[in-house]
């Protein structure tokens, strides 16, 4: 035992093993006592406390408060470092090697509160014992993940419409046909349609768009489940149809309400010089108010675009109404905006899930190889999934297409729109400044894979 009195820091980690808690999980108040126990008994006195939670070291994640006591000692600033048990120091042995060393290399200490002193050998030994507990704690609870989701178990919270019956998911009586109901409003008219569905039949929550588009975004509805790298295509029943979750992929740029419903084509008419998107005025004339769209960059001396162009609101809707009726009333420009390679591409998605799961159950975790593969194959899933959401986005836009007549109501023309001049990023109005005729002025570019080109053509 110690006789001098020192200056030590107590420190504190709580891990917890691939997001569950581990056999090893000791909470922070009975560390805390050990130590205080400990520092009472030698006489020594704790000067500070450093608290990781969920922290791992095993992960290799960024442990600031750590370095930072230990660069204490190693300054000099204090005596050492007491911990609860070795363990809790690191639990990689190189790792923990390297910083007992760096620390009793200037004359400093690192103490276990409940193992006593020890020789380096002893304590490198429990280091390995504790190293390798993790990596079978691990192991156990890959192999855990992979049996469940294999059998097709929900980990986590039912979405809404399902319910948890003996760990997987079925259909809820009450909600599944809600949120049936959403996806089907969704893709016929839009997010907000769905949002206000949901807030009127729903559960008693929030709902707003950015937590309805991420709602109705979860493959889950498609009756997949998925686990880290595991994903099961057949886990349980689809409450709806890919090509009705499909529909229900709205755009998160478009917006409704306020300015946008008496500037229907805010941001998608488009400076054609800086591109960016313009926006509705009310100009005064002898008395009148008259609407504009201008371009977002111009703020009189402010402005940061050379043109700055601004084009009277009446004539440009119009003529955009007149000319999107037109090409709704033709069957071909319609079919531009639907893909038959949809189904392809999400078999495309399927097979990769499939690949990444099978390599994931047949490889243990703790394999050198695990790694490497399954980033692998989740970079091949990754853009398998960029590819089906581009062709989805396309067929999303033929189901969601008014008929020409519905144009003539603010929503109709509004979905209209969203349908054929949002959700990429060339389409839209381009619009030149200037006084020539109108049509000289503008650029329509479809957001179709046949995309218009060529100044004033407006049909594709």
């Amino acid at each position: 035992m110690t006789t001098q009195r020192k200056n030590f820091i107590g420190y504190i980690r709580v891990s917890r093993v691939n997001g569950r808690t581990g056999p090893t999980f000791i909470s922070p108040d009975v560390q805390r006592e050990r130590i205080e126990q400990w520092a009472a008994a030698h006489g020594h006195t704790i000067v500070a406390w450093v608290e990781e939670l969920d922290r791992s070291a095993k992960e290799g994640k960024q442990r600031p408060e750590f370095d930072s006591a230990v660069e204490r000692v190693v300054s000099g600033a204090c005596d050492g470092i007491v911990v609860w048990k070795f363990s809790r120091f690191g639990r990689s042995l190189i790792e923990s090697a390297l910083r007992i060393q760096q620390i009793e290399k200037v004359g400093g200490m690192v103490e276990s509160a409940t193992e006593g002193g020890q020789s380096k050998l002893t304590r490198n030994i429990m280091l390995a014992i504790a190293e390798d507990e993790v990596d079978r704690i691990s192991e156990s609870w890959a192999e855990a993940k992979q049996r469940a989701n294999k059998r097709g178990t929900q980990i986590g919270r039912a979405p809404l419409g399902y319910v948890k019956v003996d760990g997987k998911l079925e259909i809820d009586p009450v909600y599944g046909p809600v949120m049936q109901e959403a996806f089907t409003l969704a893709g016929q008219l839009g997010i907000h349609a769905a949002v206000d569905h949901l807030s009127a039949h729903g559960p008693d929550r929030e709902f707003d768009v950015p937590r309805v588009r991420a709602l109705l975004a979860r493959r889950t509805f498609l009756g997949e489940v998925k686990s880290g790298a595991l994903v099961n295509t057949t886990a349980h029943d689809a409450l709806v149809s890919l090509e009705t979750w499909n529909a229900a992929q709205t755009d998160p740029a478009f917006r409704r309400g306020g300015a946008s419903a008496h500037y229907p084509l805010s941001n998608i008419a488009r400076c054609a010089t800086c591109g960016a998107g313009m926006h509705g005025q009310l100009q005064t004339v002898d008395g009148v108010g008259r609407r504009r769209y201008v371009c977002g960059n111009r703020n009189g001396r402010n402005s940061t675009c050379t043109a700055g162009a601004s084009i009277a609101a009446e004539p440009l809707e119009q003529l955009i109404r007149d000319t999107l009726a037109e090409n709704l009333a033709r069957p071909t420009w319609v079919a531009q905006f639907g893909t038959t390679e949809l189904d392809a591409a999400n078999a495309e998605v399927t097979a990769a899930q499939e690949e990444l799961t099978a390599f994931a159950l047949k490889v243990s975790a703790t394999s050198p190889a695990f790694e490497v593969g399954v980033t692998q194959r989740e970079q091949v899933l990754v853009a398998a999934e960029a590819r089906f959401q581009q062709l989805a986005g396309h067929a999303a836009r033929v189901q969601r297409l008014p008929l020409p007549a519905e144009l003539a109501t603010a929503e109709g023309f509004a979905r209209g729109l969203r349908a054929t001049l949002a959700g990429t990023p060339e389409a839209g109005i381009f619009v030149s400044r200037g006084r020539a005729a109108l049509l000289d002025r503008i650029e329509v570019v479809w957001a179709s894979r046949m995309q218009d080109s060529g100044t004033g053509q407006l049909a594709a």
